[in-house]
């Protein structure tokens, strides 16, 4: 609904839904706890494929609701509707405040679960990175988030599937399913220490986060992960990094980064009015891509030496830390990249 929004902006589309959506987020109010924190939510609680716990109050779960409280506010006030859009804002108030149980001061990042007045130690980068999405964190914190969730030293390949050993590219694990059933087995590796790393699903989700945290830089570098996935299959992207299926939908982050983040090519008002392109080549030479719009074709390139821009809509365009507004046309902007 967010992305029709954005990307379509017809209210005659949207407006119908947004009462079904408020439902879908609602559903969640009656897991709260007193702090305003989703707990022991009920039902087909799969997070990702990785060893994510979600005993008691969940840091990725209430991330993603925060998320969806947001965007419904948002939705809500375009169409008018400021009751719903205040609302959602207000709950979302609430639940950042009860979020903060879940931050580990001494480890400085947000473990995975909370049990009662217990924080477990397990962490993710799951819970980092909702925790930036969702606007759970506070600001100041995110860089640090940021830092948890790509120090390859600490980070570990872990599957509830394989509950004694890691999961490690290629290893073919059988994905199982069982826990859901059977509970959580108990993590096999350094849990006060060690990182749970995202399966190709939620990564989505991660490099939502370093784009909000100012590091879409990195993202073109995490890309390169997806590699694993076209060895063992060199037309689809598989299910996860080990095993699964070797066509799913799920896996196709890079599709969608490669354009949003790393050229940066988005709406920059809702139905694509307007175009906000922010290139953040990181650790590539160039990239060009041809983006479809509601108005037509937008073709971008940008490279060490500039950008090139040919748009059917206005531009809000952004490099070496400035931003212009361009009208519709073609432009050529020169100047080097920043990737840092």
């Amino acid at each position: 609904m967010h992305n029709l929004f954005r990307y379509v902006g017809d209210p005659e589309a949207v407006r119908p839904l947004v009462q079904v959506a408020e439902g879908v987020v609602r559903w969640f109010e009656q897991y709260c706890d007193a702090d305003g924190l989703p707990t022991d939510v009920p039902g087909w609680v799969l997070i990702d494929w990785s060893s994510v716990y979600s005993d008691g109050a969940n840091s990725t779960i209430a991330g993603l609701w925060g998320r969806a409280l947001l965007d419904l506010a948002e939705l809500s006030d375009w169409l008018g509707d400021h009751g719903r859009a205040e609302w959602a804002r207000q709950r979302h108030r609430t639940l950042a405040a009860g979020f903060e149980k879940l931050w580990d001061p001494e480890r400085r990042l947000y473990v995975d679960s909370m049990v009662g007045d217990t924080r477990l130690p397990m962490a993710s980068q799951h819970g980092q990175a909702a925790a930036i999405v969702g606007r759970l964190a506070p600001p100041d914190r995110w860089d640090r988030l940021v830092e948890v969730m790509l120090d390859e030293s600490n980070l570990v390949h872990a599957a509830f599937a394989n509950a004694t050993a890691p999961s490690e590219p290629g290893s073919g694990t059988e994905l199982g399913g069982v826990y859901l059933f059977t509970g959580h087995p108990d993590p096999w590796w350094d849990a006060e220490r060690q990182i749970v790393r995202a399966q190709p699903f939620y990564r989505y989700v991660l490099h939502d986060a370093l784009a909000d945290a100012g590091h879409a830089h990195r993202i073109s570098a995490q890309l390169l992960d997806w590699q694993a996935l076209l060895d063992r299959c060199p037309t689809s992207f598989g299910e996860t990094w080990y095993g699964g299926t070797t066509c799913h939908g799920w896996s196709s982050t890079p599709t969608r980064d490669l354009v949003q983040h790393v050229l940066g090519v988005q709406p920059a008002t809702p139905g694509f009015a307007s175009v906000r392109i922010a290139p953040a080549l990181g650790h590539l030479e160039w990239a060009e891509a041809t983006v479809p719009s509601p108005a037509g074709d937008i073709r971008v390139r940008a490279d060490g030496t500039g950008l090139t821009i040919e748009s059917p809509l206005p531009v809000e365009a952004t490099w070496n830390g400035a931003t212009e507004l361009l009208a519709a046309g073609s432009h050529y902007i020169p100047g080097t990249w920043l990737t840092t």
